[in-house]
Formats: C-alpha cells, sequence, structure tokens
C-alpha cells in the first residue's frame, strides 16, 4: 500500500511529533493537517516563506530519520496488515459456519 507524502508524514507526526521541537511540530502540524500555505505560515509566524519551507524540510528529514531508526510506522503497517487478515480469516470461518448450518 503506497502512501502519499501528505498521509505518511501525518502519520510519522502521531508517532514521533512529540520529538520535535515545539515549534517545528506546531508549523508541521498547521502546514500538514490544517492545511495553511507557506504565506499563511509566514504570516502567522513573522518569519519569511523559505524559513517556514527550510523548516518543514529540515522537520521531515527528523521524522523520517526517526522512521530509519525505529521502524514504528512500518510495524504500525505491518501489524494493520495482520489484523486484517486475522479479520478475514475470522469472516471465513464465521460464513463456512452459517454455510455448514443451513444444510
Amino acid at each position: 500500500m503506497e502512501i502519499t507524502k501528505t498521509i505518511r508524514i501525518n502519520y510519522l507526526l502521531d508517532i514521533y511529533g512529540s520529538l520535535l521541537t515545539a515549534h517545528q511540530q506546531e508549523v508541521m502540524e498547521e502546514y500538514y493537517q490544517d492545511d495553511l500555505s507557506l504565506s499563511e505560515l509566514a504570516s502567522n509566524h513573522g518569519v519569511s516563506r523559505n524559513a517556514i519551507f527550510t523548516l518543514l524540510k529540515k522537520g521531515e528529514a527528523c521524522l523520517e530519520r526517526y522512521e530509519a531508526n525505529l521502524h514504528l510506522l512500518e510495524k504500525r503497517e505491518k501489524i494493520l496488515k495482520v489484523l486484517d487478515s486475522a479479520k478475514q480469516v475470522d469472516l471465513t470461518k464465521k460464513i463456512t459456519k452459517i454455510m455448514n448450518e443451513e444444510e
């Protein structure tokens, strides 16, 4: 399952966001979750668009570095796949049971 960059960054923010500085976390949440533009963020924080862009890129790199070392998002995705397949197996068993009851 390929996830878009925005969704991936949001997942990484959920997992590792508290490891960022308070300012990085705030700006990244405003950009990725609240969908504010670079201009809006720059105006709100009293800095240039370039400063916001740089902060976002550094924050993304930091989140990706945490994931590369800890693999928590990767583990989450594997667990969700196992749970989904377990649901399928359980569903198959339930359907089989229902089908056998009718005979």
